[in-house]
């Protein structure tokens, strides 16, 4: 059972397809290959049919030897998938359980300088034994006697990726709806539209203060009882009523509060939900805000009326007003970011507009949770107080840190590789409100002296290379995007050469130039997510590899 539960630790758990990468056929292939070698080329296959890799109570079945979850049995010496140093054996090899198993779309198996493909045409390669064997030696022939054949493993292994983060966070779930994630723990994000898994989640550290973004206090009642340090008030006699309708807490933990309007808009109704009192926010002329809640509407038509996030400063008027957003019967979170232009500003009031148009019979219930109010240029997760202590609440920044030494021969500090696939949320931005960076993952000592990172700038129009020895930039290459959409998974990487002076980068298939270089740090972690201790990233990294031999220009653009 040790052996089952150390397999377990040691699948890779990669998030859906990854584009650019080998076929997963050339992958297993290479598997094939390895099994060979341990004298069970004949006898062991690996196919689909009878012989499988899955989830759950499906197997990887090689002859009559199977490893497999229920039965469980381990594999003899003889008996063996071998992939380079990574191998489903006896003692420290192990089997997947659960839900982390196989060549799935989701999960890759790799092997040499191949990083996996996930999806079904794991099978389509391996029809026969036969067939097998044949692609399995073609692709060994292929790969340069020096090369390491583990240098496709990577680094989303659960033995060596680890979220440390001192609080807990909030992201959206495989159901599309907001869900709370423990601290010290991955987030696992995926697309609220789309449901598509997009990985671990990153983002720096921030401040909701807003002290009440649980709506606690709130009471049902005609009109009933507003949440505490909270207001509704229409902007202007209207023959529309409001009230509280309900208050709740969905399944993922979520408080909520239903507020009813009812009555025929004799004029244009601007329902205000002031969402923090007055004077308590400190804010300046100039500052970039952000303000973002999650709305839904329960209860009527939704062509009748729409939400509007807005601020203002304690100076008065009407203040900055967000886009009209449409509501639907699923929660939805709409942010708005603005800068306070009005002289004399000292404080800023959260405020969440609801209009009517005049003559319209309003019965319409909305549903609103989670508030947010933070200083900075785009919204982020959401940070909720604690249950029954309304205060100003901050979310620690998320980091990974993993040694290079556990990287063994996979890790070669004078040339390589560093691949990323990542996806910005909610972005893109714009760098006239943002003029940092954000890292996309860099190897060095955890300060922001040593370190070789690889960023992408506040606009996503140009991911950089970046080297820094005493804090002083040495080197940068780089390769202008066109900005992707939100959520859009982009693969980028980082090719380095110490002995011939090269560094390149290269993203979507294409490499920029290359630039001349001299000097490389002192390797000690590989850090997703960030560049050294600065320039965290707000998104999520679905794949981070690593490989200690070097391509450039064509060769490099191939692998993104």
């Amino acid at each position: 059972m040790a052996d089952v539960e150390m397999i377990v630790r040691r699948v890779v758990f990669l998030i859906a397809a990854q584009p650019g990468s080998s076929t997963a056929a050339a992958a297993i292939a290479a598997a094939a290959a390895a099994a060979g070698s341990a004298g069970a080329a004949a006898q062991d296959v690996v196919t689909t049919g009878l012989d499988r890799i899955a989830t759950g109570g499906d197997r990887v079945q090689t002859g009559l030897d199977r490893v497999a979850t229920g039965q469980d049995r381990t594999a003899t010496a003889a008996d063996r998938v071998q992939t380079g140093l990574d191998r489903v054996a006896t003692g420290q090899d192990r089997t997947a359980t659960g839900t982390a198993a196989g060549a799935t779309a989701a999960d890759r198996v790799q092997t040499g300088l191949d990083a996996a493909a996930g999806s079904a045409s794991a099978a389509a390669g391996l029809v026969s034994q036969q067939a097998a064997a044949s692609s399995a030696a073609a692709a060994a022939a292929s790969v340069p006697a020096t090369a390491d054949r583990t240098v496709g493993r990577r680094l989303n292994d659960t033995d060596i990726w680890a979220m440390s983060r001192s609080t807990k966070t909030w992201g959206f779930g495989v159901t599309g709806s907001l869900e709370e994630t423990p601290v010290d723990t991955l987030r696992w994000e995926f697309n609220p539209a789309t449901l598509a898994p997009l990985g671990p989640q990153f983002a720096g550290l921030r401040v909701n203060t807003i002290r009440n973004p649980l709506l606690e206090g709130a009471v049902p009642g005609s009109p009933g009882t507003n949440p505490t340090n909270m207001s509704l008030a229409l902007g202007a006699t209207s023959g529309v009523n409001v009230s509280i309708a309900g208050v709740g807490t969905l399944a993922n933990g979520m408080k909520y509060v239903d507020v009813a309007m009812a009555g025929l808009a004799t004029a244009t109704v601007t329902l205000l939900m002031t969402l923090e009192q007055g004077g308590l926010i400190a804010a300046a002329l100039g500052e970039v805000w952000s303000m973002a809640a999650s709305v839904a509407l329960t209860a009527g038509n939704p062509a009748n009326v729409s939400v509007q996030p807005t601020f203002r400063s304690n100076v008065g008027g009407t203040g900055l007003v967000g886009g009209a957003y449409t509501l639907t019967a699923t929660l939805a979170r709409f942010p708005f970011t603005g800068t306070l232009a009005q002289a004399g500003t000292t404080s800023i009031i959260p405020v969440l507009r609801v209009t009517y148009a005049s003559g319209v019979t309003a019965a319409e219930t909305l549903r609103i949770a989670l508030p947010d109010l933070e200083k900075a240029p785009f919204s982020s997760a959401p940070k909720p107080a604690q249950t029954g202590v309304p205060a100003a609440t901050t979310r620690a920044q998320g980091t990974v840190d993993i040694a290079v030494a556990q990287l063994g021969t996979r890790w070669n500090r004078r040339q390589g590789i560093i691949i990323v696939d990542w996806a910005s949320q909610p972005g893109p931005f714009t760098s006239a409100v943002d003029a940092d960076w954000f890292g996309l993952c860099s190897w060095g000592d955890k300060t922001a002296n040593e370190r070789l990172g690889l960023l992408i700038n506040p606009a996503h129009t140009s991911v950089e290379a970046r080297i820094t020895a005493g804090g002083v930039v040495q080197a940068a290459a780089s390769r202008a995007l066109t900005a992707p959409a939100a959520s859009v998974i982009t693969r980028a990487a980082v090719a380095w050469d110490l002995d011939a002076g090269k560094l390149q980068v290269a993203a979507r298939g294409a490499a920029g130039a290359q630039v001349a270089l001299t000097a490389l740090p002192v390797p000690g972690w590989i850090m997703p997510g960030r560049f050294g201790t600065s320039h965290p990233l707000f998104g999520t990294i679905s794949g981070v590899e690593i490989r200690p031999a070097a391509l450039f220009d064509a060769a490099l653009a191939a692998l993104t």
